[in-house]
């Protein structure tokens, strides 16, 4: 259940980027104009992707600071552009559904985005 409230809260903080310019969000290669069900459905679809990515990603890690003996860990330094190259990774795997815009404001989005998935998972 709670997985499926974080895709919710993905979706809507997707749409709000996208009605802020932020990001963009596209169908089949085309900017979603408004707010109607294909766009919230397209979000849900961004919002999975990036997910599982995120998932793959934070798995990696755990893995990487258990091989090296810690010593991964002090890529949290690197924590707040996790989020720009995980959004890099979802355009990348939907390039007709996401349009990102700038480093900076890619890497707050994503930073954004990533505090849902680590607040979530604190418990």
């Amino acid at each position: 259940m709670r997985f499926i409230i974080n895709l919710v809260i993905k979706a809507l903080l997707l749409l709000g980027f996208n009605a802020l310019g932020w990001l963009t969000l596209m169908d089949n290669g085309t900017a979603t104009q408004g707010l109607s069900w294909a766009t919230f459905g397209n979000a849900i679809i961004i919002a999975v992707v990036f997910a599982i990515i995120s998932l793959l990603v934070m798995s990696a890690w755990v893995a990487l600071t258990v091989v090296t003996g810690g010593i991964a860990s002090l890529l949290v330094i690197l924590l707040p552009f996790l989020g720009y190259w995980l959004l890099q990774l979802t355009q990348a795997f939907l390039p007709g559904g996401l349009q990102t815009h700038g480093f900076w404001i890619t890497a707050l989005c994503g930073f954004l985005l990533l505090i849902d998935l680590t607040a979530s998972n604190s418990d």
